[in-house]
């Protein structure tokens, strides 16, 4: 997951979504996203998630777009979870829990 401030959402592809959790039912999309030039960016929902970080523990939206596209840790994140960023490298576990939200592990 790469690290975008100027991302106001945290998003990940649909494939990568099902390459982690498999089939999972998506909310609606929430909002409109639009990239950096302008482009709108099409989803294909959205998704509650648990994250735990440095013993944090935080349910977060996840925008799940179409297509092939890197995950983003956007503001929305950043601005819920105490990041220690002198020790972050990377995600080195994502499990999908029985009640349909995620945990991140970091």
């Amino acid at each position: 997951m790469e690290l975008d401030t100027g991302s106001a959402v945290t998003i990940i592809s649909e494939q990568t979504l099902k390459e982690r959790f498999g089939n999972v039912k998506l909310d609606k999309p929430y909002s409109t996203l639009k990239s950096y030039s302008g482009e709108t960016i099409k989803q294909a929902g959205s998704i509650h998630v648990r994250v735990t970080y440095n013993n944090q523990t935080k349910d977060l939206r996840l925008c799940v777009v179409k297509g092939i596209r890197a995950s983003v840790f956007g503001r929305d994140w950043v601005n819920e979870i105490n990041v220690d960023w002198s020790s972050v490298m990377r995600v080195n576990k994502i499990v999908l829990q029985t009640n349909h939200l995620a945990t991140l592990m970091i």
